[in-house]
């Protein structure tokens, strides 16, 4: 198909959960990806959580739905997302000298996201040693909701590929997008020569690549900056692992329990990315740094085997800390989904749904207005 009704640019969770939401409306759609899908921000080792905790208010309500499609997602999707549902924590330490304002925090977060109708509850230091029994004496509670857990990112963005594909949208891989020519008929133009057009939109989720491309195009770039995030794998002694999504108050880390007996350790720990190559690498000194950090927290992970660590899965920031959902131009015809901040995971089920209704109706949701481009 040369012509459809949407072009999606991006093979990532995003561009493909999109492609599977909008082909279920009835509209036509091709999706181009210029490597093998999920090669990104999608792919990368590990695991990616789904979470609420540590999240801003106006991504609460998305996270209300997310973490009710998750459980039933392969089902509906007829392959496997690699979600478990373990639970997660957000740590918090004992500060008297602070006047406990971790607790004041996270009893405040619990309050805003209870309001969205969220399961989080404040656990006392005796409630969490018994559910986390490994974790640290300077832990002196933690937020907790049991309905969260992690997901698999590139099993999540093949299966919706695959269910997209069986409902007739057009799926096509190593096809770099030279440009974009967002005239009445908005059209891609490819490596290989080939344009391809679409009778109502071009979506971009192209996640880091969107500058670039929107360069290439003529056409006004975003506020963004690329980020490398670090991820280390860690077998510790005596096969130790804690039993939940793990996240910290005040520190930088979540660490993630997987099934063959490694904890993924991350959280916001940089690698070096560079921009000329498109490549990522860890930094030697953030790697000590964060494995000090999961020790901290962890006795058991200290002096644990450090099995591999990876910075080629960049994640793409936004000055305010929230995604960029909106259409680029007066005429409606460049969509873009961008800015995920490596926690945009979690919410792509709910999502996806939502631009894919306001994409095929016209009607932006009330839902997606907080990630409105605004520019002037």
């Amino acid at each position: 198909m040369d012509d459809a009704d949407f072009l999606i640019v991006g093979g990532g969770v995003y561009g493909t959960a999109l492609a599977y939401e909008i082909v279920s409306t009835g509209s036509s759609v091709t999706l181009v990806e210029a490597d093998r899908l999920a090669t990104r921000a999608s792919g990368g080792p590990g695991k990616r959580g789904v979470r609420a905790n540590g999240r801003n208010s106006r991504e609460l309500p998305l996270v209300h739905e997310a973490l009710a499609q998750w459980p039933s997602l392969s089902e509906l999707l007829g392959a496997e997302t690699g979600f478990e549902r373990l639970g997660g924590l957000m740590l918090v330490d004992s500060a008297p000298e602070q006047g406990e304002i971790g607790w004041a925090r996270a009893e405040a977060h619990q309050r805003l996201q209870a309001t969205f109708g969220l399961a989080s509850r404040l656990l006392a230091r005796d409630d969490l040693a018994a559910l986390e029994p490994g974790v640290a004496p300077s832990a002196a509670g933690a937020l907790f909701n049991p309905d969260e857990g992690i997901a698999d990112q590139r099993s999540t963005a093949l299966a919706y590929a695959a269910a997209a594909g069986k409902l007739g949208a057009s799926i096509r891989e190593s096809s770099p997008v030279l440009d974009i020519n967002p005239g009445s008929r908005p059209a891609v133009r490819l490596r290989d020569g080939t344009t391809l057009r679409a009778r109502r939109a071009v979506v971009l989720a192209t996640n880091h690549g969107t500058n670039a491309l929107l360069e290439r195009s003529a056409m006004p770039v975003l506020p963004l900056w690329t980020m490398a995030p670090q991820v280390l794998m860690v077998q510790a002694k005596d096969d130790y692992q804690p039993r939940h999504l793990v996240g910290h108050l005040a520190k930088t880390l979540s660490v993630k329990p997987l099934s063959d007996g490694i904890t993924m350790i991350s959280g916001g720990m940089r690698g070096r990315w560079d921009p000329r190559t498109n490549t990522g690498r860890p930094v030697d000194a953030s790697i000590g740094e964060s494995l000090d950090v999961a020790a901290s927290v962890f006795p058991a992970l200290a002096g644990g085997a450090l099995m591999t660590a990876d910075a080629g899965s960049p994640e793409t920031y936004t000055p305010d800390g929230l995604p960029y959902l909106d259409f680029l131009d007066a005429d409606r015809r460049i969509f873009v989904a961008t800015g995920w901040h490596g926690h945009g995971f979690a919410i792509a089920p709910a999502v996806a749904r939502h631009a894919a209704d306001w994409l095929t109706s016209g009607r932006r949701p009330d839902v997606l207005a907080p990630f409105r481009i605004r520019l002037r």
